[in-house]
């Protein structure tokens, strides 16, 4: 999180809460605040505006969390309880839209948060989901244990409408995807030894194609994450792997740094900070 003052943040997902970490000085984090939740070892967080929403696999809902009084401190301002439990969440920021998987007979929950503290479930969809990433009035959803990513027409939230599925050849898990800037290329990880990061060219949604894959040293990735030219992926214990994708059909490997086991990263910050979550560090 990126604050009005320029104040940078890491809001990072711990057993029992979300500790809000203040990171502008690289030398000196100071914990700002720490926001309790129901024990689990899965989070997901993302950010609104001056909220942060935070879900955890064991229940407790989703818990608002407000940012605006950083440096000082920072508060639960509400828990929506129309959902107990997620694993992960997706927020349309230009549409304001937040995406919750859902599991049961609602895989993708879509909610309005025109009132920021008070979320509007609006419409549900899909057949199975893991992650979702949205851009450009589509939402795509890794479906997990079906093997594909389904794309939907997110034009009226209310209503999605079903575009395509990509069927993955010998699939492993379908874990999370990314998309390009220009929306040309998706980005998929599968979270399944052996199992390669894929780079996808879908420009024809009728004919979407492998363009390149990769895999790090140690054959089991699981989070990419896009910015610009290259690709970040959270690769277990070969740690951040970082991928040049600006020739799709000729994709590389560009830089590294090595973690015991890298479970997520988050490269966006203006400043260039790259954040790392490590599963046995923190």
């Amino acid at each position: 999180y990126t604050a009005p003052d320029g104040r940078e943040y890491a809001l990072l997902g711990v057993k029992n809460g979300t500790s809000i970490v203040d990171i502008t000085n690289i030398g000196t984090p100071v914990e700002r605040a720490f926001i309790s939740s129901s024990r689990s070892d899965w989070k997901d967080i993302k950010t609104f505006q001056n909220y942060a929403y935070a879900v955890n696999e064991t229940g407790g809902g989703l818990q608002i969390i407000d940012l605006s009084d950083l440096p000082n401190s920072a508060s639960l301002a509400a828990t929506y309880n129309g959902i107990s439990a997620s694993h992960n969440i997706f927020i349309d920021e230009q549409n304001g839209l937040l995406y919750a998987e859902g599991g049961g007979s609602k895989p993708v929950i879509v909610f309005s948060l025109a009132n920021p503290e008070s979320p509007l479930e609006i419409s549900n969809f899909g057949i199975e989901c893991h992650d979702i990433f949205a851009q450009g009035n589509r939402a795509y959803i890794s479906e997990g244990g079906r093997g594909s990513v389904g794309i939907w027409d997110m034009t009226a939230p209310a209503a999605p409408v079903f575009l395509q599925r990509i069927k993955f050849p010998l699939s492993g898990y379908v874990h999370n995807a990314w998309l390009t800037e220009d929306g040309q290329y998706l980005m998929s990880t599968e979270e399944t030894k052996n199992k390669t990061v894929k780079l996808w060219d879908i420009r024809d949604l009728d004919s979407a194609s492998i363009s390149d894959d990769y895999l790090g040293p140690n054959s089991l990735a699981h989070n990419v994450h896009i910015k610009g030219n290259y690709a970040y992926i959270s690769h277990y214990e070969s740690g951040l792997r970082i991928v040049n994708i600006t020739n799709p059909p000729d994709i590389f490997e560009a830089g590294l740094y090595d973690t015991e086991n890298a479970w997520g990263t988050f490269p966006y910050f203006e400043s260039g900070k790259i954040l790392i979550s490590d599963i046995k560090d923190g």
